[in-house]
């Protein structure tokens, strides 16, 4: 039980009134009866019984129970649930509001309206969609959402700037994660770094071994198309992978 300063300082009064009064009772002589209780008492009890009320009703601070706080949604998410809404409702021009500058030119409101029933033309009307994963590369919150059809299913990648802009749109069949690459060892593959100019360009050196020093066919694999790595991962789909 819990009890505020005024239901200490009461019951503090009260204790205090008690040992006075039998203080008195004892120094008193015996010469009257003893009449038990009296107007002032009663009302130091009654105020003390009204704050031990109050305190009982009001929880305690320490251990008390506590409403859990509203689950909270970070601002990647719900720019991407307000480019779906916006979508669906066939809004272009507010679906592309969280576009980057660069987006806004290379997909203008008319043209993602055009290919937005382009893919309902082909796979469907517009059935549902769900957030199916969340993933972070190069600086960029990634994510990708399981999009239905009555014909078909899509998954559409968002890619979202450290400023929370829309800097990236795919949509694409979703595939089956392909078996494991087979591993290569230290002596099949070297990281290296070529300097051009101010710049320095990293890549995978894979040599096979059965070259042995000998000068053999080369091929260089360049990664592009937007945020990716040298593998070129996507939904678990790596085309450039060695």
């Amino acid at each position: 039980m819990a009890l505020d300063g005024a239901g200490t300082f009461l019951l503090t009064m009260f204790a205090a009134q008690k040992t006075k009064r039998v203080a008195q009772r004892r120094s008193a002589p015996d010469s009257k009866p003893r009449v038990r209780g009296s107007t002032a008492w009663k009302s130091w009890a009654a105020l003390a019984a009204a704050s031990l009320i109050g305190g009982c009703a009001r929880p305690s601070s320490e251990g008390g129970a506590h409403s859990p706080p509203a689950p909270t949604v970070d601002e990647d998410t719900q720019r991407g649930r307000d480019f779906m809404a916006a979508l669906v409702s066939d809004s272009a021009e507010a679906a592309e509001r969280d576009f980057d500058s660069r987006m806004r030119t290379a997909l203008p409101y008319s043209a993602l309206r055009a290919s937005w029933h382009g893919l309902q033309k082909k796979y469907g009307a517009f059935s549902s969609w769900r957030l199916a994963k969340r993933d972070h590369l190069y600086d960029k919150d990634r994510l990708t959402l399981e999009v239905h059809f009555e014909q078909g299913l899509l998954d559409e990648l968002l890619v979202f700037s450290a400023n929370h802009e829309i800097v990236g749109l795919f949509f694409s069949a979703p595939r089956s994660p392909l078996a494991a690459a087979p591993t290569l060892s230290a002596t099949q593959a070297n990281q290296i770094e070529v300097s051009v100019g101010p710049l320095a360009l990293r890549g995978t050196l894979v040599v096979p071994p059965s070259a042995s020093g000998a000068p053999v066919p080369g091929v260089v694999f360049v990664a592009g198309s937007g945020p990716s790595d040298r593998d070129e991962t996507v939904l678990g789909v790596q085309p450039s992978a060695i």
